[in-house]
């Protein structure tokens, strides 16, 4: 009977117990659930800050269209070099405008059979665009001011009167400025004459302006500004450029315009950045060979102006040390001559004390 009375007596506690054991258990199972699914997240964050970090990598990357224009420009009108003087980032006016280039033309009656530069001025102010924009309305105002406040600034300066006959305006981009011909023509009532593939004339400006379509230039006349893209995969075009950059391959102006090119055509593997090496290698080249050749260009250069300017610290320091020598001896010089006039003045004192008649030399006497 006890054993009874205790098994009667035990039943609801052990139902209390088991309904207690099912509750952790679930409470158990949930806490596992839960940790799975910050797991989860957490690996899903650690992915998305790895594609950021990636995408940060590539973000951090950037051509200096201006630079790889300019080089473009000096290299595909090469044959007018000894013609053409090429001033970059050229400041104008009191606000430090600055004009991307500026070609000026020294002997304007001299023809350049080349369709770009053809009816090149005196001077000839360029608005370069990046690759990822067109000439816009904007930049076409812009150049068009900017060249006017150059125009007036070389006057004054060759005291000379130039006038807008004595300029053009070029806004070169790679892509075709659809809205600022549209914008020309309709609302500007102003025609637009194509002069050659790539090349649009602004007709009855009152100052000479041109639009340069790089991508649309023939490879042939231009194969510098042709290649300036960032997607650069025409086999034929590479090969031409191969070739030609293999014969000027020391040249500053080619070395500064490989590194912009291959450094912009890139292509993306999986989350991983990798430089073209085929096209380079198609170059004759390979980003290592060009990182030495730029260290071989300059490098002699940087350790001759270290050389340079050590010896010029050296002669800093001599000088300074003559200097100090010098003025040393100029504060005996006054000591001394302080203590000359002293004792003449003494012993004028004593002469004139005893009644004694006494002549001076002029500069003393004249001194004292």
């Amino acid at each position: 009977m006890k054993r009874s009375s205790t098994a009667s007596s035990g039943s609801p506690n052990n139902a209390e117990t088991t309904k207690v054991n099912s509750m952790a258990s679930k409470n158990i199972k949930a806490i596992k659930n839960t940790k799975a699914k910050i797991n989860d997240k957490s690996k899903i964050n650690t992915k998305a800050n790895i594609n950021t970090e990636a995408k940060t990598k590539i973000k951090k990357h950037k051509t200096n269209w201006h630079e790889a224009a300019v080089c473009a420009l000096k290299i595909d009108l090469r044959d007018y070099a000894d013609l053409l003087n090429f001033q970059t980032e050229y400041v104008i006016g009191k606000n430090y405008y600055r004009l991307d280039l500026v070609i000026i033309k020294k002997l304007t009656e001299r023809p350049i059979l080349k369709t770009i530069a053809k009816n090149f001025k005196k001077f000839n102010i360029f608005e370069v665009k990046g690759i990822g924009s067109a000439a816009g309305i904007n930049a076409y105002i812009k150049a068009t001011a900017y060249a006017l406040l150059y125009i007036e600034q070389a006057g004054r300066k060759d005291k000379k009167q130039y006038s807008t006959m004595d300029a053009t305006v070029t806004l070169l981009s790679y892509h075709y400025p659809k809205k600022l011909i549209n914008h020309l023509i309709k609302d500007a009532d102003t025609p637009i004459e194509k002069l050659s593939d790539g090349i649009y004339i602004v007709k009855n400006g009152f100052i000479y302006t041109q639009l340069i379509v790089t991508k649309e230039l023939p490879p042939e006349d231009y194969l510098y500004l042709r290649c300036l893209t960032d997607d650069l995969t025409d086999e034929i075009l590479i090969n031409r450029l191969s070739k030609d950059f293999n014969e000027h391959q020391r040249e500053e102006d080619y070395i500064k315009y490989i590194n912009q090119v291959t450094g912009v055509n890139k292509s993306r593997k999986g989350d991983s950045l990798m430089i073209c090496e085929g096209v380079l290698n198609l170059f004759g080249t390979s980003s290592e060979e060009i990182r030495r050749k730029e260290a071989e260009y300059y490098l002699p250069q940087i350790d001759e102006l270290k050389a340079d300017n050590k010896k010029l610290a050296l002669s800093n320091k001599q000088l300074n040390s003559s200097n100090k020598k010098l003025t040393s001896s100029n504060k005996q010089l006054i000591s001394s001559n302080n203590l000359l006039t002293k004792q003449v003045n003494q012993l004028k004192q004593l002469l004139i004390q005893n009644n004694i008649a006494f002549e001076l030399d002029g500069a003393l006497d004249e001194e004292n």
